[in-house]
């Protein structure tokens, strides 16, 4: 999360960076180690070391430290994405502020904040895969992508007094190539979302109401049947692996 939300401000928010983030600069001594802070006699080397991560943390104490493998990665997953014929055009218009709305029907103060917008809602996903079959399996529902989406519907059409003509993630990976794609939520999916939104929200009033917020309870455990061991040879033989004795 904290390698989506780099990339985010770079496309976001670019000349924001500098007041978010602090590289560490290739020329930083290596860290003193709590040995070393403690030593009674310190070498010259790890008094230097120590002043100079003393002064490099005070003026950097309100920033994100990341590396600079870090910030290269990010900045080369940010120029792929703006080189994309397909994405360019989707990451054209950052959105510049949030939107607070009431919703009338649910009776709930609401929040819009997607990361660019144009004729349609555009959000960034960091994910391990951005293969559509993969990101738009267990990740749309685990991650309530569904809900977001019917939800940024909403909060557009509060803001603008329109639907937007798509509501569009963008998936890419961290890794190089920086494999991406282009995700639009079917109509179905999409009404399921908007169920699972009225659900989420309803819920969340009624554990206000009675300030009551359950959790997972008391369950029994039960492994899942593929963690379980072999339970006699004749098992193996039904599996028709070749090469056993």
């Amino acid at each position: 999360m904290r390698q989506g939300s780099l990339v985010d401000c770079l496309l976001t928010q670019e000349h924001k960076f500098l007041e978010k983030y602090a590289v560490i600069p290739e020329e930083a001594p290596k860290k003193p180690t709590k040995a070393q802070l403690g030593a009674k006699n310190q070498s010259l080397e790890t008094v230097a070391a120590i002043n100079w991560w003393s002064k490099w943390n005070l003026e950097n104490q309100c920033k994100e430290v990341i590396s600079r493998e870090w910030e290269l990665n990010a900045k080369n997953i940010a120029e792929v994405l703006r080189s994309d014929p397909e994405i360019a055009p989707l990451i054209e218009c950052p959105s510049q502020s949030p939107h607070f709305w009431f919703d009338d029907q649910l009776s709930v103060d609401c929040r819009y904040m997607p990361d660019f917008e144009n004729e349609d809602t555009v959000d960034l996903k960091q994910s391990n895969s951005a293969n559509p079959r993969k990101f738009q399996g267990r990740a749309y529902f685990d991650f309530a992508y569904d809900i977001q989406c019917a939800h940024y519907r909403e909060g557009r059409l509060s803001r603008s007094g329109s639907y937007p003509k798509r509501v569009i993630l963008l998936a890419y990976e961290w890794k190089y190539p920086y494999n991406r794609s282009v995700n639009i939520l079917s109509d179905e999916d999409l009404l399921e979302g908007y169920r699972r939104r009225e659900e989420a929200i309803l819920g969340i009033e009624e554990c206000r109401k009675n300030n009551h917020w359950p959790s997972y309870g008391t369950v029994i455990t039960k492994m899942p049947r593929h963690s379980y061991s072999v339970e006699s040879e004749n098992d193996l033989d039904e599996l028709d692996l070749e090469g056993l004795e």
